[in-house]
């Protein structure tokens, strides 16, 4: 049967339509999904989390054409509600960050910085917060922690718009950033060992200030999922404050020295690492049930997952960023049985080194 003339024109249209919608990868799935770079950051591979849950083997990942495909993704740090990402891409003599949203597979690209640390969504995902350096630099192992000694923290909307310099003029290098609440950042300010602090910096005004005693060093400050909390390290020891830095509380002194803290998604649990010798621990807040969940590697948190505390952790092979590669593995807590993160196609110790976890869709 010849179909009329006039119906061609509207066929053709329909064609288009659906050749332009990018499609999903799969459904949303219901422990979320990670996404890893690949080939040394040429491409972004995605496959559901569930396997990482139940224990049961993990589907090959799929591909993401992501575009611009010349990017060299290192990593994407998920807002909570999981509709958009924060990629990072390397690139000499700048790093570049760009928006990412699902099912959309266009990368918008939203600032170029002369080095980039780290990036904190704020609780309603509608500002990204990035310790970085803003002014040109040359990008290589001997100069980046000299460039991060003068970071600052940029402040942009969830639609790329850059909002402001909340630390211009501070010197030291910016770490830890994480949101007390809506209009105030916590974060670390290093400038040596005897001069180190943590500090609050209220988005609204810029104003910042010390969270706590500013004569004492404190080091890797991690907010409670609730934010009424912070875990924090002083002297190689795990302390306890409230989010108002009062009533800073010893809950935890090893013969290793702590690092890392990281809470559990329900707050029953924080994290650690512990240095000479390597291994991971984990604690309740109020100091009991310490116990050892790992003989060696770092922790990098907790699974965003509601209802399970499920611990990432990694070891690192190799000395050289360019190269290194890591093993993962998944901690139940508080079992503390490892388990090993096998993705088809990948030998277990080539994986990269940094994984994304997306939060399941709200």
């Amino acid at each position: 049967m010849k179909l009329p003339l006039r119906s061609l024109p509207a066929l053709l249209a329909l064609a288009l339509l659906v050749a332009c919608v990018p499609p999903q990868p799969f459904p949303s799935d219901p422990s979320g999904e990670l996404f890893f770079p690949a080939d040394n950051g040429a491409r972004v591979d995605v496959m559901p989390a569930d396997c990482l849950v139940t224990g049961n083997p993990c589907p090959a990942p799929i591909t993401l054409s992501l575009y611009p495909e010349e990017w060299n993704v290192i990593g994407l740090d998920w807002a909570a509600d999981a509709s958009t990402a924060a990629v990072l891409a390397a690139d000499e003599p700048k790093d570049h960050l760009a928006l990412f949203s699902p099912p959309s597979r266009q990368l918008r690209r939203f600032a170029s910085l002369a080095f980039v640390r780290e990036t904190a969504w704020s609780p309603d995902g509608k500002q990204l917060a990035v310790a970085g350096v803003a002014e040109q630099g040359q990008k290589n192992a001997a100069t980046n922690e000299g460039q991060m000694e003068g970071s600052n923290i940029l402040l942009y909307s969830v639609a790329g718009k850059e909002l402001g310099n909340l630390t211009a003029g501070m010197p030291g290098r910016k770490s830890n950033l994480g949101w007390l609440s809506a209009d105030t950042l916590l974060f670390q300010n290093f400038l040596s060992e005897q001069d180190c602090n943590v500090y609050t910096v209220t988005v609204g005004s810029g104003s910042t200030a010390p969270w706590t005693e500013p004569q004492l060093c404190h080091a890797n400050p991690a907010i409670s999922p609730d934010g009424a909390q912070v875990a924090f390290v002083r002297d190689g020891n795990l302390y306890l404050a409230d989010g108002d830095g009062s009533d800073a509380t010893l809950i935890l002194d090893l013969p290793a020295s702590i690092d890392r803290p990281a809470w559990s998604p329900d707050g029953q649990w924080i994290a650690f690492d512990e240095t000479e010798p390597s291994a991971i621990g984990v604690v309740h807040p109020d100091g009991t049930g310490n116990r050892q969940v790992g003989e060696s590697g770092e922790n990098t948190g907790f699974a965003p997952l509601p209802d399970k505390a499920l611990l990432l952790a990694r070891t690192v092979h190799g000395q050289d960023a360019s190269n290194a590669t890591a093993s993962w593995f998944v901690i139940p807590i508080p079992d503390g049985q490892p388990a090993a993160v096998v993705v088809p196609g990948i030998p277990p110790d080539q994986m990269p080194l940094n994984l994304s976890w997306r939060p399941p869709q709200q």
